[in-house]
């Protein structure tokens, strides 16, 4: 029970702070095996389009898989014990793992405070960049080991008969380098591409990777706290006129949309609904995920499109 509390309040700080300043914020990220080190404008196309087939690939597994488990007599059934099995064991020997090596690398990243501020010595130099760019990559491919967790609950969510407290306390434990400060340097970096100084094809190249890292972020992993990160990446992108100005509404009336759909599921899931309610609960609730997903999707290829496109982006 005081998991699902702290779950709970844990969301509800996240959308206060998502609501009301994109300047600082939450952390997480996503897609399985996606390793990004620095995306070129030519390599743009073929990963975006392997990203897209990978997530469309996954649903048609899942798919598959459902037919053939069997819905009835879950307890007993060998194939729901071992999905059982793998979350328990990501969750018990790999998560914390995972969280604190994303800490260190962060640690070896920015060794002081500087990166919050885009004018500082961190960002005087493409060094500073370059480090930023690297590490939010790693990030990514470190999240996305906890993608055994996200299959392996929607396989079980096919069944008839499971625990809706326990998968959502495991969806919550499977939430891994989440931490304001890779946001507050996700955004001093962003705000950093405003400097005259720096070479506009170098900055190309930065605005290709964040936007490709926040279709990625969106896609691979399911919690919907990935998703309010790359909607951080988005809205730093457009506070600072880093994308076009046409792209303002669509992110502000999907961004509330995020926001609604937490504040939905938080307010109808609760302990005093019966087993049947709370799953029924959770599987809406990971469709309307996966919309917000798809919209994500959607709006990061138009603006990988016109990025190859245009050189710079004008008024």
């Amino acid at each position: 029970m005081k998991l699902i509390i702290n779950s709970m309040k844990k969301l509800l700080t996240i959308l206060t702070i998502f609501g009301v300043s994109v300047a600082t914020g939450l952390l997480l990220f996503n897609n399985q095996k996606v390793v990004i080190e620095s995306v070129s404008s030519n390599d743009l196309k073929q990963k975006t389009i392997d990203l897209s087939d990978k997530s469309i690939s996954s649903k048609n597994r899942l798919d598959s898989k459902k037919k053939n488990i069997s819905s009835e007599n879950v307890s007993e059934d060998k194939s729901y014990v071992e999905m059982m099995r793998e979350i328990n064991e990501y969750l018990s020997q790999s998560a914390d793992r995972d969280d604190a090596e994303c800490k260190s690398l962060f640690n070896k990243t920015t060794v002081t405070k500087d990166y919050i501020d885009p004018k500082s010595s961190f960002f005087s130099t493409n060094e500073g960049r370059e480090k930023s760019i690297h590490f939010l990559n790693q990030l990514n491919n470190i999240t996305n080991r906890a993608f055994v967790v996200d299959y392996n609950i929607e396989n079980i969510m096919s069944f008839d008969n499971w625990n809706p407290i326990d998968i959502k306390t495991k969806m919550s434990q499977s939430i891994i380098c989440q931490d304001v400060d890779y946001t507050n340097l996700t955004h001093g970096f962003i705000k950093s591409l405003k400097d005259p100084n720096i070479d506009p094809a170098q900055k190309q190249s930065y605005l290709f990777n964040l936007i490709y890292l926040s279709q990625s972020f969106a896609s691979s992993r399911r919690p919907v706290e990935y998703k309010f990160y790359a909607m951080e990446v988005l809205f730093g992108l457009m506070d600072n006129e880093l994308i076009p100005k046409n792209y303002n509404e669509e992110l502000v009336n999907l961004r509330q949309q995020v926001i609604t759909t937490v504040q939905n599921f938080e307010s109808d899931f609760r302990l005093s609904n019966d087993a049947r309610t709370n799953r029924e609960l959770l599987r809406a609730y990971k469709d309307s995920n996966e919309d917000i997903r798809v919209e994500i999707n959607l709006l990061t290829e138009r603006l990988l499109n016109e990025t190859r496109l245009n050189d710079e982006w004008s008024d």
